[in-house]
């Protein structure tokens, strides 16, 4: 499998035409309603936490998480495939998928690789960790999620410089995996100023947004740019 993930047909758009160009053709059709929406989502998202889901065998986990990370704010989660790829739920993510990157690669090691080039540090959930109030808060991390059955690999365990987990008291030994990747990500958020996108990265980012909200963005921008 190929570790260059294909780019999102909004991000083609944006890199083809310019993300300020792409601003001033499609912001003068869209709500202004919907442009303070975009406007509040961009601004609050976040470039200091990320999620990724390590060989995930079920489509609704992965889709569970996704709606997770981009409801807190994440700018992207990643995921290497599982027994049946890397798949989403669409009936989980009902579409929120247009506003988080997804990003699958070939392997564990290479995904490691990748995360870690980007400044996050990986903090690995296991039942043995402590609780994610402990980890600096002046780091960037990526919360690595092992397989619903095995948990974290030995490759995983090897890489994470810590592990987190979520305190529970009654009689279950444990959460479901997408569950505890909300619960983790929520304490997370929650005891950090969050980093948010540079200017340059904010535009960008309407941009895609806005070509994901008007109809035939294509077709309107090759008219108008």
């Amino acid at each position: 499998m190929n570790d260059t993930p294909r780019k999102p047909h909004d991000l083609q758009l944006v890199e083809r035409y310019g993300a300020e160009n792409v601003i001033k053709a499609l912001r003068p059709i869209v709500l202004g309603e919907r442009l303070a929406l975009l406007d509040r989502v961009v601004g609050a998202r976040r470039c200091d936490l990320t999620v990724l889901a390590d060989r995930f065998y079920d489509p609704h986990n992965n889709a569970a998480i996704l709606r997770s990370a981009e409801a807190f704010g994440l700018r992207e989660m990643h995921a290497v495939p599982g027994e049946k790829g890397a798949q989403l739920a669409q009936s989980v993510t009902q579409g929120v998928d247009k506003w988080i990157d997804f990003t699958v690669h070939a392997s564990s090691e290479s995904a490691y690789d990748a995360i870690v080039a980007q400044g996050y540090t990986l903090i690995g959930a296991d039942m043995a960790g402590g609780p994610p109030e402990e980890l600096p808060k002046d780091m960037r991390v990526c919360l690595v999620m092992g397989a619903e059955k095995p948990g974290l690999s030995d490759l995983a365990r090897t890489r994470c410089k810590g592990f987190v987990s979520v305190a529970m008291v009654g009689m279950v030994e444990s959460f479901n995996v997408s569950v505890a990747a909300a619960l983790l990500v929520s304490a997370l958020c929650k005891r950090r100023e969050p980093e948010l996108l540079g200017a340059t990265q904010r535009a960008e980012l309407l941009a895609r947004y806005l070509v994901q909200t008007v109809q035939r963005p294509a077709v309107i921008l090759a008219e108008l740019l």
